[in-house]
């Protein structure tokens, strides 16, 4: 008994031996290497020694390591159902050392969940095999400066400012004076490009001078200006390295004044006013027509039972007074603004005649001489009615009575369809209408018509 005892003895301190000797140096191998911070502890349990028969039968396939952590050397693999001899376990039986070549002094160590121990292995050694927490090696935080950004803003134009005369195919520099209002400076690569409008024979881009943040550079662009009169302007933008566009746009603007003189304007005819009537009495429900010629005026109006109507310079009008008669007015507008008026009373004649015959059956006669027309121009719409007791012409917006027979003169400036409601003797009422349609005018000939006033 005290033999065995004896013997435990010496193979503790001979294990404790071996763990101070090759311990520290196998704990660099492995995929996550650890640093002991002991040496091997070694508990005797009892007191059969390690040749007692301790077996373990591997239950699967099991990994050896270099010490009792999967973070260790891997050694290499057991297969399933092998049985092999244990010498030692840790204090809470997870982890079985087994004699392995190329282990720490020949030995390895396999996980508890793929072994099955015989009932001598209780009795085999207790070893502790303490790791110590690795110190984490202080990282220096590195500073990334943020990146710079591009700016510029305008100072002044240094040459040709907006609106300059320039003279048709003269060359000419246009310089502004920018500021670098970004953190970026302008280095190599930096340019000032043409974003849009007439280029004006210029380059696609020009390098600007290298600027700091803040400093302000004079860039300036050669350019020609066009072979015709007008107003021309083109835009300006710096553009980075990398052709990125940045900052404010930047214009020039020139006009190229018309070299031939101005025509001397023909003077216009100075203004005349004629306003007639065919006859200034009529019996009750007869017509008559009214004439004008004006000239050298601004526009012309006729007024007449409350409404007035805008009318070209030469015209006439069929126009049936009520009552004991109606008074005509053909309202002129001057040159100078100023108004003149021509007024003429159509007075009527009771009581009319009676007729000689019969009443007869009514007919209508309603066209116009032109039903498609150019905007700005005018047609005229004519009718002839037989046996008619009354006759309203309706017109855009406004209507007036009218003779058996009549013109009248309209310049829509759009489809416009226009009615001649007649009643007959007997008290019918008949409807006739006539649709005049428009059309554009070519660009450059729209003559103005004139708009009616309010009557007065």
């Amino acid at each position: 008994m005290k033999f065995r005892l004896v013997a435990v003895m010496v193979l503790a301190m001979l294990l404790l031996s071996m763990a101070t000797s090759w311990y520290a140096p196998t704990m660099a191998l492995g995929p996550s290497p650890v640093t002991p911070t002991a040496t091997l502890q070694v508990q005797v349990v009892n007191q059969n020694s390690a040749d007692s028969g301790a077996m373990l039968t591997l239950t699967a396939d099991g990994a050896v390591y270099a010490w009792p952590n999967t973070s260790t050397q891997f050694l290499g693999s057991l297969p399933n159902r092998s049985t092999v001899p244990t010498t030692a376990r840790t204090p809470d039986s997870q982890w079985w050392r087994i004699p392995y070549p190329g282990g720490p002094d020949g030995n390895g160590w396999v996980a508890a969940n793929v072994v099955m121990p015989n009932a001598a292995a209780a009795d085999v050694p207790v070893v502790q095999v303490i790791f110590a927490t690795a110190t984490p090696v202080p990282i220096t935080p590195t500073f990334t400066p943020a990146p710079c950004v591009y700016g510029s803003s305008y100072v002044a134009d240094v040459t040709i400012p907006d609106g300059t005369q320039v003279g048709m195919g003269q060359s000419f520099n246009k310089v502004w004076r920018l500021r670098n209002s970004g953190t970026c400076p302008w280095g190599p690569g930096t340019t000032l490009a043409f974003a849009g409008g007439f280029q004006m024979g210029a380059p696609a881009s020009v390098l600007v001078p290298q600027t700091a943040p803040g400093a302000t550079a004079d860039v300036g662009v050669t350019m020609v200006a066009p072979n015709a009169p007008g107003a021309y302007s083109g835009v300006w933008q710096m553009r980075d390295p990398l052709g990125q566009f940045f900052g404010g746009k930047y214009t020039v603007v020139i006009n190229v004044p018309n070299p031939a003189p101005p025509p001397t304007p023909t003077p216009l005819p100075g203004p005349t006013i004629n306003f007639w009537a065919d006859t200034t009495s009529v019996y009750a429900g007869q017509c008559t027509n009214l004439h004008w010629d004006v000239n050298g005026v601004q526009a012309v109006y006729l007024s007449y039972d409350g409404h007035s109507q805008g009318v070209t310079g030469q015209g006439s009008q069929t126009v049936c007074p009520s009552g004991s008669g109606t008074t005509y007015q053909l309202q002129v507008i001057m040159r100078d603004g100023s108004q003149q008026t021509r007024e003429i009373r159509i007075n009527v004649i009771n009581p009319q005649p009676p007729p000689t015959q019969a009443p007869a059956g009514v007919k209508i006669n309603f066209t116009a001489d032109s039903t498609l027309i150019t905007i700005g121009t005018c047609t005229k719409l004519r009718w002839h009615v037989e046996n008619w007791s009354q006759i309203t012409l309706y017109l855009e917006s406004s209507s007036q009575r009218v003779g058996g027979d009549g013109t009248q003169q309209v310049c829509p400036a759009y489809p416009t369809t226009y009615r001649l409601s007649v009643t007959d003797l007997s008290g019918g009422v008949h409807d006739r209408t006539v649709t005049i349609n428009t059309k554009a005018p070519p660009p450059g000939l729209i003559t103005p018509v004139p708009m009616p006033l309010t009557s007065q």
